[in-house]
């Protein structure tokens, strides 16, 4: 292991010297190397030495049962596949069928959060997540906090029933009455003569998710070991049995990914999931370049990959790696699973069994779409709370006051509550609702949160909402209950001009120096749409998805959507 070691280190500086004395050289040739795509790190690399060995990875992550994919307006598709639509399993299958004829040396990885989601989870439960996994023959598998949602039983059966590796090094069964056979710290694998590690990851986050933690389980079913740790760990005992390419898969998220690969010699890949992070050069939304290059502690590259969330992508690395199974050279970009780039790749038609399956597996859900599960009374003769959702985005709307009052229903000590009009896809109808209504107004899977906030910080907040209107239409504009918002100006130039809160029956000031108890989405309380204050603050996570806390609200009685005004606009 030494010596491995230290003929890293002599690489890097040879590389180090031989980049000066070509210097010249690489400012003539930069342009050439772009139009080839490649990063300066790559061409160091190809400094180093030849490439001995290529290796593709292809991977997902946090699919969440979105297995149908989703429609041509971006709500989720409950059949088999909906024409022009993307994402879906059934596109990922023929993707992948067309890529591996071009890289036959190749791993077909997931990292995590296959379950809970949609409809195909919440009927069909771990039975439907083996399904596919093995149809599509994934290779490895580590699971994420989302596996646990059922139970520790259903994970056991979810484990058994994969045919892929389901690794995690620092994931500990202490339940003395279940034994996973199919799980491991890592795995080992052998293509053409190299030897492959790979370690699993999964966050430590699943004990404030409430899945387990939360449950009725008489012990405590699992515990988690610190992530850097368990991962040197595995790495070192890798490094032990000859394996010089070691890839960590991981459940963890992005930021944390990232300081893991500065953090451990030996590591080569890392293919996460966890955060929902998309990579990718030109790709919209993408946080960083695909793949992100972090410098371990010993100077080589660790390359970093995710592939967004949902399945509307393939990812594809394809690395080239030296006889020390270092990577000097890569390649490779998430693929958009939409239909015009599946006939760009030629790819074939997925398998008819597995589409048998999946419109088997729609038709009691789309049952369950047409089951009438509440009423929403209103006093005119509209069909539809907004003529357009997208009214939502620049003014209160009764859908809005909906939900967030629901959420206010369901929390009753809370006094706030707040959600971006971005989460509100569709119009409520009026009269009855079905359980297809409230999944297409509302089809993001968010999670309720909680926590404590300070007046004046509560404050800013709805001053950035108004703010958010100066370019027009905004999903980030906040619809509320438990307040009455006033702003001032112009369209366009909104300010907040006071802010009333619920006392009882009454409206009083808010008070800059008092603590409200808010309640929103996941999204909001991660600092999403820029609300940047609500990263500071303590939040206490539920398992609790946003829509079905709608579905308990509509389900109590008739709701009443002539709701008293809330926000108001006043002209200078």
């Amino acid at each position: 292991m030494v010596l491995a070691m230290d003929f890293k280190v002599s690489l890097l500086r040879r590389a180090s010297f031989l980049a000066t004395r070509t210097l010249a050289l690489l400012a003539l040739t930069l342009v050439a190397l772009t139009f080839f795509d490649l990063s300066l790190a790559t061409l160091k690399g190809q400094a180093d030495d030849s490439a001995n060995f290529a290796l593709t990875f292809f991977h997902t992550n946090d699919l969440h049962a979105s297995y149908g994919g989703f429609t041509d307006q971006g709500q989720i598709c409950y059949l088999a596949i909906c024409k022009n639509g993307e994402g879906g399993i059934l596109r990922l299958q023929r993707a992948h069928k067309a890529l591996k004829l071009q890289y036959p040396d190749s791993l077909l990885l997931d990292a995590g959060d296959q379950s809970m989601g949609t409809l195909f989870w919440r009927v069909h439960k771990e039975n439907v997540v083996a399904a596919v996994l093995n149809a599509l023959d994934y290779q490895f598998f580590v699971p994420g906090n989302h596996e646990f949602d059922a139970g520790l039983v259903s994970f056991k059966n979810l484990a058994e029933l994969l045919k892929a590796e389901v690794i995690s090094a620092n994931l500990k069964i202490l339940d003395p009455l279940v034994t996973i056979r199919n799980l491991k710290p890592y795995a080992i694998v052998e293509i053409k003569g190299q030897k492959v590690g790979l370690v699993g990851l999964t966050t430590a986050e699943i004990e404030s998710y409430g899945s387990l933690v939360h449950s009725k389980e008489a012990l405590r079913p699992f515990e988690l070991a610190d992530e850097l740790e368990s991962l040197k760990k595995a790495v070192k005992e890798l490094t032990e049995q000859g394996v010089q390419i070691i890839v960590a898969l991981t459940h963890v998220g992005y930021d944390h990914d990232l300081a893991l690969a500065a953090q451990v010699e030996g590591l080569d890949v890392i293919v996460g999931g966890h955060s929902h992070t998309l990579l990718g050069e030109g790709l919209p939304k993408a946080t960083g370049p695909y793949p992100t290059v972090v410098q371990a502690p010993n100077g080589q590259p660790v390359l970093v990959v995710s592939a967004g969330s949902h399945g509307r992508y393939l990812g594809r690395l394809t690395v080239d790696f030296n006889a020390a199974g270092r990577p000097i050279k890569w390649s490779g970009q998430p693929l958009r699973l939409d239909d015009p780039k599946l006939s760009r790749l030629n790819a074939p038609l997925a398998d008819q069994d597995l589409r048998l399956y999946l419109a088997e597996l729609a038709l009691p859900i789309q049952n369950l779409l047409s089951q009438k599960i509440g009423q929403i009374e209103v006093a005119g003769p509209e069909k539809v709370l907004e003529a357009n959702s997208r009214d939502c985005r620049s003014q209160e709307c009764r859908s809005g006051d909906a939900l967030t009052e629901a959420l206010l229903d369901f929390s009753p000590k809370s006094q706030v509550a707040l959600v971006n009009s971005g989460a509100i896809r569709n119009s409520l109808p009026a009269g009855d609702v079905s359980l297809g209504d409230v999944l297409s107004t509302f089809p993001f899977e968010n999670y309720l949160h909680r926590a404590k906030i300070l007046g004046e910080d509560l404050a800013k907040v709805l001053a950035q909402s108004g703010q958010n209107l100066e370019r027009g239409a905004s999903s980030r504009f906040l619809q509320v209950a438990g307040l009455r918002v006033t702003y001032v100006g112009q369209k366009g130039q909104w300010r907040l001009k006071e802010v009333l809160a619920r006392e009882g029956t009454n409206w009083v000031p808010l008070d800059p120096k008092a603590e409200y108890e808010i309640v929103t989405l996941d999204f909001l309380a991660d600092g999403g749409d820029g609300y940047e204050i609500f990263k500071k603050l303590k939040w206490t996570a539920t398992d609790q998805l946003v829509s079905d806390i709608f579905v308990y609200y509509l389900e109590k009685g008739p709701v009443k959507a002539d709701f008293e005004p809330r926000i108001f606009f006043a002209t200078e």
